[in-house]
């Protein structure tokens, strides 16, 4: 189950900032809080970017699709259907942006560390692609580029290393790529380094001394605190179990059993694995039926809204991998023939 929703950012943005501002920030990647806090803190340029937090900011509501009569709201424009957290921010934003632009302020969308540029989509494709690819930009990213090309906008793309000095002080616990072994190791930040490559390019790069003791450079960190932790952390393991037990529900008696510990895919995005246990052959083809045409991420992404909405918290969106479970299923079936 890998999570794909950015770390959830405990502030709206700041829409509204100076009208006479000379630049106007219309995308930011959310997974570096470090950095949208170092953006937020200055008072000179305007950010259009909005993150809503709370069912009481616009978290959860809709809004009507101006483009097709009002009879489906935006979402259904930007992911193909309505999502849970609803579509209020894509109207904020766009009406942020609309604003910087009558004000002529100079319009800049920072993409992820060493991938400017990378990442874009159509309009028109939005609906029918994963977002979440972790390529360039972030999944709501894909939506506000994907716009400012179809409203013909003209901003500036920028790497977020600009920002990342703030994102990751020294002494910041992370998760750091080794190259040696292939793996994420959790680690504090040592040293930031700016460089210039070969090819005249800037390259950031970090020193982590790792939780084992010795020390590594790498290109490539992440905040150590996982979307599928936070996730576990809000809920708790036993309302874990119970949202995904009734997405199962039609199965029969089947038990959920999470992994405790949450880890991290080489692309970065957090995971959890989950067994579930069958008691007979029967069980586990009724089980494969469900998880073919019943087992739906909306319909876990929907329970999880709504039981992070009555505790307050805003959880991230999850993907579910079905594909090691069938692969499992077809080996069983051939053993079994």
């Amino acid at each position: 189950m890998d999570v794909c929703g950015n770390f959830p950012i405990d502030r709206q943005g700041a829409s509204g900032k100076p009208d006479d501002a000379d630049v106007c920030w219309i995308s930011f990647p959310g997974k570096y809080k470090g950095g949208w806090d170092a953006l937020t803190a200055q008072t000179t340029d305007s950010v259009a970017c909005v993150f809503l937090c709370t069912p009481e900011d616009g978290e959860g509501r809709h809004c009507p699709d101006p483009d097709d009569n009002k009879a489906l709201c935006l979402c259904h424009r930007i992911y193909g259907e309505a999502k849970p957290w609803g579509c209020y921010w894509y109207k904020r934003w766009k009406e942020n942006v609309h604003r910087a632009v009558r004000h002529k302020q100079r319009l800049k969308a920072v993409f992820f560390a060493g991938q400017v540029g990378r990442g874009k989509v159509r309009m028109k494709d939005l609906p029918t692609l994963e977002l979440r690819d972790g390529i360039g930009l972030g999944g709501s990213q894909k939506t506000e580029l994907a716009t400012a090309d179809e409203e013909g906008w003209e901003y500036e793309e920028v790497d977020a290393a600009a920002f990342l000095p703030g994102a990751f002080p020294e002494g910041t616990q992370v998760d750091a790529w080794c190259d040696a072994t292939k793996e994420w190791r959790r680690g504090t930040v040592a040293k930031f380094k700016k460089e210039v490559n070969e090819k005249g390019q800037e390259q950031v790069s970090w020193t982590v001394r790792c939780d084992t003791g010795d020390m590594i450079d790498t290109q490539y960190v992440m905040d150590a605190a996982m979307s599928m932790q936070r996730i576990l952390d809000v809920l708790g393991l036993p309302k874990l179990v119970e949202i995904l037990s009734q997405c199962l529900s039609r199965t029969g008696n089947v038990a959920v059993q999470p992994e405790v510990q949450p880890s991290r895919l080489a692309s970065g995005v957090s995971e959890m694995l989950i067994r579930v246990h069958v008691k007979d052959i029967g069980t586990l083809h009724a089980l494969y039926t469900v998880v073919q045409n019943e087992f739906r991420e909306i319909d876990i992404n929907e329970k999880l809204w709504e039981a992070g909405r009555l505790r307050g918290s805003s959880l991230p969106e999850i993907e579910v991998d079905k594909n090691r479970f069938f692969n499992l299923f077809e080996d069983f079936r051939l053993l079994s023939d």
